[in-house]
């Protein structure tokens, strides 16, 4: 797994995550203004913004800074205020290391270190080992997502894959622009909204139950009821409405397995198929379609010799680091 090896950028999300100890910077209860490490549960107390105007804000009470407490009832602490006090709320991130999910820093201000002691966090003259390093984890903000009930709601989705982090690169994006050109037979601009990319990690809010879950495909939504085409000439092996509105194809000559899901309309029959030919509509059926996230369509593919039985949920959201079900989709196209 590549590593991503990416400063800190103003503007994005981040999750920071005690060396030591595992647990999350946390805004501790909304409205109030202390600021603990807690065990991740994937909320927007351990969501922060790095604004550019150099501070951290918390998603729970974005009005509010990460800031170094000077008064004397509890010097040094770590809480969040009003942004009115640069030297104390600016922040310098200076990197340790790296790993497999993002990057390690020491988190200062004005010559202090973030550290944790015990279940606090406080401002520190000096670094105490790992207890003053923490791992930034970008995430990727996704908003209007419908939930089913006429309103949307807001995610954040981590992404660990190393060529993207959220921010598609051009031989990226030309790839995933040419799948959507594929799949529903548009010549001019892309206007389909992606998210959800393959290796994004579910923070947990939509649904819980997929919190720590792998993305094991690309999520394209160009509209309910948008006719998907077949990208690549094979054989359909597997057509099932009623299991996540899946079609299954297997390339000619590779043996690779395309899966198509969350469709409606007719489905192409079991047997040859030709690249162009219809094999089903955006629908938004199946545990996550329509009634979690826009209507889209989920595309995956699977290296040959995978089980064509294999279909559906058991997939798409696999757990962190049995990724090898499936393969970048951005290989193929």
């Amino acid at each position: 797994m590549a590593s991503m090896k990416r400063a800190i950028k103003m503007g994005r999300y981040y999750r920071f995550a005690n060396k030591a100890s595992g647990k999350d910077l946390n805004h501790y209860a909304p409205g109030g203004s202390n600021v603990n490490v807690y065990t991740e549960d994937g909320s927007t107390d351990q969501i922060w913004r790095y604004s550019t105007d150099g501070r951290l804000y918390p998603e729970s009470n974005p009005t509010k800074c990460l800031d170094r407490f000077t008064g004397s009832s509890n010097p040094n602490n770590a809480d969040v205020y009003t942004p009115d006090d640069a030297p104390n709320q600016v922040l310098t991130f200076d990197p340790v290391t790296d790993n497999n999910y993002g990057y390690y820093y020491r988190i200062k201000v004005n010559g202090y270190y973030l550290t944790q002691q015990g279940s606090d966090v406080k401002w520190t003259s000096s670094p105490n080992g790992d207890y003053s390093v923490w791992l930034a984890e970008e995430l990727i903000k996704v908003t209007d997502i419908p939930n089913g009930t006429n309103s949307t709601t807001t995610d954040y989705f981590s992404v660990w894959s190393g060529f993207t982090n959220g921010y598609f690169p051009e031989e990226i994006q030309a790839s995933i622009d040419n799948l959507y050109r594929k799949c529903f037979g548009s010549a001019g601009a892309i206007t389909a909204k992606y998210y959800n990319m393959y290796g994004a990690i579910f923070t947990g809010s939509s649904p819980a139950s997929y919190k720590g879950k792998f993305h094991t495909g690309v999520d394209l939504a160009p509209g309910k009821g948008t006719t998907v085409l077949a990208p690549v000439s094979g054989e359909v092996v597997y057509a099932a409405p009623s299991n996540f509105g899946t079609v299954t194809i297997k390339e000619a000559g590779t043996d690779r397995l395309f899966l198509f899901m969350h469709m409606t309309g007719t489905f192409p029959k079991i047997g040859p198929i030709k690249a162009g030919d219809k094999i089903g509509e955006v629908g938004g059926i199946g545990a996550n379609g329509n009634d979690v996230f826009l209507a889209h369509l989920h595309v995956e593919i699977h290296p040959a010799g995978t089980k064509t039985e294999r279909t559906g949920d058991d997939y798409q959201v696999n757990s962190f680091f049995n990724e090898g079900v499936s393969v970048p989709v951005h290989n193929f196209f």
